[in-house]
């Protein structure tokens, strides 16, 4: 995101002064979501996003969507509006609905549908062909419903129970709150989710947030047994070690992980969250 913008409106944003040294439109995108939240006078966790569209001028709607999360465009009648899938979870509708509106903070923003059809956060973080604006909207959809100021208190070395109080707080969902508090960390750090291997195999890496480290944790990954992230599997509780991470390096971390299993009945599934820290 640091490199000069490609995208039009990507470049609009940033406007026409932006140099190859200042052009992180994450900069300029943070400052105006935060105008706009504090024009709505909300101060307070959790954000709510249709107050704040309806300030606006944005009309949010619930749909039974079909294939899609959410959708903005102008209506016939010239006003913007947000579809958002009512189906889903609430903490995912809340998500898609900032989504949506950061589109509508590009200047020039143009009047056709964007939809939002990802079927997770782990397809938005890894999908190489979304555009700039699409992963930006993802940022600023984070840093709308999490915004600094009201999430300093909320730090990643405080473990999972930040996470957790972070997502109860927000009203967001576990791994966007874990995401947000090692991006915005200021230390090495590493969010990690893993799920269960095919045929019952153990846990794969599902996905892995690496902040301020020299560290590559490949996607499905074998989680070794044994280690913090199996026994929390295996037990439910909450599990601590320090071990290397499932990578190639044998550096020593300290982990924090827990099940958070999702689902119910026939579609339940592992879910193992965990936040890791270099040791010594």
């Amino acid at each position: 995101m640091a490199e000069a913008a490609r995208e039009e409106l990507v470049a609009r944003l940033l406007g026409a002064r932006a140099t190859a040294t200042d052009a992180d439109p994450r900069r300029r995108l943070g400052a105006l979501l935060d105008g706009w939240r504090r024009e709505a006078g909300q101060e307070r966790l959790p954000i709510d996003v249709h107050e704040l569209a309806s300030a606006r001028g944005i009309h949010v709607a619930g749909v039974a969507a079909s294939g899609w999360d959410g959708r903005v465009y102008v209506d016939e009648d010239g006003r913007v509006t947000i579809e958002v899938d009512e189906r889903q979870p609430l903490v995912r509708q809340r998500f898609t609905v900032a989504h949506e509106l950061v589109h509508t903070v590009f200047p020039g923003f143009r009047r056709e549908r964007r939809s939002r059809v990802d079927d997770n956060l782990e397809h938005a973080l890894f999908a190489r062909g979304r555009s700039e604006e699409e992963h930006l909207c993802d940022w600023g959809a984070s840093a709308l419903l999490m915004p600094d100021e009201l999430t300093w208190s909320y730090r990643s070395d405080q473990g999972l129970r930040a996470v957790e109080r972070l997502a109860r707080d927000a009203k967001v969902s576990l791994e966007a709150a874990g995401l947000r508090l090692v991006e915005r960390s200021g230390k090495p750090a590493v969010f990690l989710v893993a799920d269960a291997a095919p045929e019952g195999r153990g846990l794969r890496v599902r996905y892995a947030r690496v902040c301020d480290l020299r560290l590559f944790i490949a996607r499905g990954a074998p989680v070794a047994p044994g280690s913090a992230l199996a026994r929390a599997a295996a037990t439910g509780r909450r599990e601590r070690a320090v071990e290397p991470l499932p990578s190639r390096s044998q550096r020593a971390f300290h982990v924090e992980a827990k099940s958070y299993p999702t689902g119910r009945g026939a579609s339940a599934r592992e879910r193992v969250l965990a936040l890791a820290w270099p040791a010594g």
